[in-house]
């Protein structure tokens, strides 16, 4: 048989990165996913997202930073073989 069209592998690990993503930005406190969902997803300054949310632009700096870091960890974690996963 021929093989499947190309890059269609590559679409599917696309797509179940980004669900993956979804996931992880959805178990997020909800103060680190507003903060980085208003600047990285809906654009917005650290200044826009401070005056949006209530909290100071280096509040917001902060809990974009600290998701950004949970978000890396854990993409970096799943990314393992099973067997090499550790426990949190």
């Amino acid at each position: 048989p021929p093989d499947p069209a190309p890059g269609t592998e590559d679409q599917a690990v696309a797509r179940e990165e980004k669900e993956q993503l979804r996931r992880l930005i959805a178990e997020l406190p909800e103060e680190q996913r507003d903060a980085l969902g208003l600047t990285q997803l809906e654009g917005k300054s650290y200044q826009e997202a401070a005056a949006l949310l209530g909290v100071s632009e280096g509040t917001i700096k902060s809990r974009v930073n600290r998701a950004r870091t949970r978000l890396k960890e854990q993409m970096e974690e799943t990314g393992k073989p099973p067997e090499r996963r550790t426990r949190a």
